[in-house]
């Protein structure tokens, strides 16, 4: 019998492209100093974003705005918030575990689990 275990990461393990293989002897820090940089940094990450694979800023913004117009939300409304989300009861929880949302530990957990900011 085979189990499998779902990480919530088998989206993004499961792409069918494949990454470009770099040559062995590559090294960025070894570039021609002409050349520029090797990497040019993108825009500062704000220090409240959650860094989550199933949380975009999107949904981060959502889910936070649907707390806050209700105070205290039911688990089943932030899914409704996130209609085309893959896993938004994974995205809840990430935010949770960011510190950026509390759960009611004491209820079953059930789309009536309340969930409100700490």
């Amino acid at each position: 019998m085979v189990m499998t275990i779902d990480s919530g990461f088998a989206p993004a393990c499961n792409r069918p492209e494949r990454p470009v293989a770099l040559p062995p002897d590559h090294h960025p820090h070894n570039q021609d100093p002409g050349a520029g940089p090797a990497h040019e940094p993108g825009p500062r990450q704000h220090p409240g974003l959650v860094m989550h694979p199933f949380v975009s800023p999107e949904d981060q913004v959502t889910i936070l705005a649907a707390v806050d117009e209700a105070v205290v939300a039911e688990l089943g409304d932030l899914i409704e918030a996130l209609p085309h989300h893959p896993r938004p009861i994974t995205a809840v929880l990430a935010l949770i575990e960011a510190g950026l949302l509390a759960v009611d530990f004491h209820a079953p957990f059930d789309s009536s689990v309340r969930i409100w900011r700490p």
